[in-house]
C-alpha cells in the first residue's frame, strides 16, 4: 500500500514540474564573449605589465598547468613567477578560440596560441593549446583553473 502512494506521489510530482531545459544561449554567449575579452587582455597584459592582470583575476584556491612545469602550480607559485614578465616581455602570439561550455556560475573555454617569439625577443614558432576554467563570484569571472600543453604533431 506504501510503495503505492509513493508511486502516485512520484508521478504527480513528475507531471507538475517543467520540463528540463537547456543553458539560455544569450547567457553562454554573453559569458563566452566576456571570458574571451578577459583571455585576450591577459596575453595583453603580459606584454605591458607582466602577470598583473592574470594575478587581479585567479581565484584564491587557483591551480594551473603551464607546458613547461612538471606539476600544476597554485597562486603563490604564480605570484613567484610573475616578476619575470614585467617591463621585459616582447612576446607575439595569436590567438585562436576553439571551444566554450558554461554550466551554471563555471565556463571552461578552450583556445590556442601560435607564439612567434619568447619574451626575451626570440624568435620560435610554438604552438600551444589552452583552456582555463573560469567562475563568476559576485559579479566577478575568476580563472580557478588552468592546463596548458604544446600542440601535438598530427
Amino acid at each position: 500500500m506504501f510503495s503505492r502512494i509513493l508511486i502516485a506521489a512520484a508521478i504527480v510530482t513528475m507531471t507538475l514540474m517543467p520540463p528540463a531545459r537547456a543553458a539560455d544561449p544569450t547567457a553562454k554567449e554573453k559569458a563566452q564573449a566576456e571570458i574571451w575579452a578577459l583571455e585576450q587582455a591577459i596575453y595583453h597584459g603580459r606584454a605591458t605589465a607582466g602577470l598583473k592582470f592574470y594575478l587581479e583575476h585567479v581565484a584564491p584556491d587557483y591551480m594551473g598547468w603551464p607546458p613547461q612545469a612538471p606539476k600544476p602550480m597554485d597562486n603563490s607559485a604564480l605570484k613567484t613567477s610573475a616578476p619575470e614578465l614585467k617591463d621585459n616581455n616582447q612576446e607575439k602570439l595569436t590567438m585562436e578560440p576553439v571551444g566554450f561550455t558554461l554550466e551554471g556560475d563555471t565556463g571552461v573555454i578552450y583556445y590556442q596560441t601560435h607564439r612567434t617569439m619568447l619574451a626575451d625577443g626570440t624568435a620560435v614558432d610554438q604552438r600551444y593549446e589552452v583552456i582555463h576554467v573560469w567562475q563568476k563570484q559576485k559579479g566577478k569571472w575568476n580563472i580557478m583553473g588552468a592546463m596548458a600543453r604544446a600542440t601535438p604533431k598530427r
